[in-house]
């Protein structure tokens, strides 16, 4: 959570607004159903709350430097009716998309965010992790992929 923590007062979010969203992070405390009966809380160190409704946005501020660097990057992106797509995030699940690449280029591409993961205390599932590629346009043999990368 020091990345977290790190990288909202990076962004402007500090002194009572961060120490507030540090608290109800803090001790996080679940327990899971299992059939009809539940096991004892426990605590969890890592991650943020689920149906928690900040997790979404802070998961969103955590990834936005990743975001902005695909942005920048010439290659990445896949446009569909006018829609540039260049990266989906949903819980802990991330898909990036490039346009015209090569497979090379996508496995940098995938080589790049299992280093920034492998900086900010991310860990990669890379047995779920996957590439691809689609053509987008059949008449100019176009090829996009995309990578889906599991955390």
């Amino acid at each position: 959570m020091n990345g977290l923590w790190f990288k909202l007062h990076k962004l402007g979010v500090r002194g009572r607004l961060l120490r507030l969203v540090r608290d109800v992070y803090s001790k996080i405390r679940a327990k899971v159903r299992d059939c009809s009966s539940y096991i004892d809380f426990f605590e969890c160190s890592v991650g943020l709350k689920q149906s928690e409704v900040l997790s979404p946005i802070l998961f969103s501020l955590f990834f936005e430097d990743l975001e902005m660097y695909l942005f920048d990057n010439e290659n990445s992106g896949l446009t569909l009716d006018k829609i540039s797509f260049i990266i989906m995030l949903f819980a802990d699940d991330m898909v990036f998309f490039g346009k015209d690449v090569t497979c090379m280029e996508l496995q940098n591409s995938l080589d790049f965010v299992y280093d920034y993961c492998q900086t900010w205390g991310l860990t990669v599932n890379p047995d779920k992790s996957k590439k691809n590629f689609i053509n987008v346009d059949l008449y100019s043999n176009q090829r996009s992929g995309y990578i889906i990368v599991y955390l």
